[in-house]
C-alpha cells in the first residue's frame, strides 16, 4: 500500500508545477478527512485531476492521514525541483499511445510550458488554429504579464480570422510575426522558403521542439514526436535565435490593430 503511495505522489508531483504542488500540500493541511480532500483543491487539466484522485485513494488505502501525504508532496517536491535545476530530456508524443511506452502527450507538454511561463514565451509554428485549453493558458499568461511573441507561416494567416482564433487579448497581449518576403531564400525556380519549425521555448529555460504544429489536429489526431528539454543553454539559443531574427528585419510583426 505505501508503495502505491509513494508511486502516486510521484508522478503527481513529475506532471506539476513545484507551486502547484505546495498548494496541493497547503489545501491538505486544511482537512480533516480525505472527502473534504476530494473537493477542496481545483486543478487545471484533467491529467492531474486524474493523478490527484490516484495520491487521494492511495492515501486512504494505506491508512495516512491528510497531513502525512502533505508533508511526502513538500518532502516530493523538494526533490524535484532539485532534480529540474539539472538539464533535462523528455520525449514528448501525438498519436495513439501503445505499450511499453508512456510519452508524455504534446498538448500537456505545451501547457505545462505556458502555465510556467512567468516572463516571456516564444511560440513558432508553421500555423496555428485556435485550441481552447491552449487559448485560455496563454490568456491567464498574458493576465499574469508573460511577454508572448508568435512567429507563424505568413501564408496561412488570410485563411483565418485572427480574433476568432486568438481571442481578444491579441491586441494587448501577444506579438505576431511573419517572415518578411523580401529576406526569404527562394530556389533557382523561384520558390520561397517557409517557416516549417515547431517550437516553444519560455524564459530562456525550457523549450519544446516538435512535429506538431499548434493545430487541434497535432495535438489530438495525427502522429507526432517531439522533445521537451529543460535546459537554459539550448533554450536561450533558440529564443536568441528569433531575437535576432527580429532585430535585423528577419521577421516583421504584424499590426494587431482592428
Amino acid at each position: 500500500m505505501m508503495q502505491k503511495l509513494l508511486s502516486a505522489i510521484q508522478d503527481f508531483v513529475a506532471y506539476s508545477t513545484i507551486e502547484l504542488v505546495e498548494r496541493a500540500a497547503a489545501s491538505l493541511e486544511q482537512c480533516a478527512t480525505w472527502e473534504d480532500a476530494r473537493k477542496l483543491l481545483k486543478l487545471p487539466s484533467a491529467k492531474l485531476n486524474a493523478l490527484w484522485i490516484l495520491v487521494i485513494q492511495a492515501s486512504t488505502d494505506a491508512l495516512q492521514i491528510p497531513s502525512a501525504t502533505a508533508f511526502a508532496l513538500r518532502a516530493a517536491a523538494a526533490i524535484e525541483a532539485r532534480h529540474r535545476e539539472t538539464p533535462r530530456m523528455e520525449l514528448v508524443f501525438s498519436g495513439l499511445q501503445l505499450p511499453p511506452y508512456d510519452m508524455r502527450r504534446t498538448d500537456e507538454a505545451l501547457l505545462e510550458i505556458i502555465h510556467n511561463a512567468r516572463e516571456r514565451l516564444t511560440i513558432v509554428s508553421f500555423v496555428i488554429y485556435r485550441i481552447e485549453r491552449l487559448a485560455q493558458a496563454l490568456a491567464l499568461a498574458v493576465q499574469r504579464g508573460v511577454a508572448i511573441r508568435l512567429f507563424v507561416e505568413g501564408e496561412t494567416l488570410p485563411k483565418q480570422d485572427q480574433g476568432l482564433i486568438f481571442g481578444d487579448w491579441l491586441v494587448s497581449g501577444v506579438e505576431v510575426f511573419v517572415w518578411a518576403d523580401h529576406r526569404r531564400q527562394s530556389s533557382i525556380n523561384g520558390r520561397q522558403g517557409v517557416l516549417h519549425a515547431k517550437a516553444t521555448v519560455a524564459d530562456g529555460t525550457t523549450l519544446l521542439i516538435s512535429s506538431a504544429n499548434i493545430t487541434e489536429h497535432a495535438m489530438s489526431l495525427n502522429i507526432e514526436l517531439g522533445v521537451l528539454i529543460r535546459d537554459s543553454d539550448y533554450a536561450r539559443k533558440i529564443e536568441l535565435l528569433f531575437d535576432n531574427y527580429v532585430s535585423i528585419g528577419v521577421f516583421k510583426r504584424l499590426s494587431t490593430a482592428r
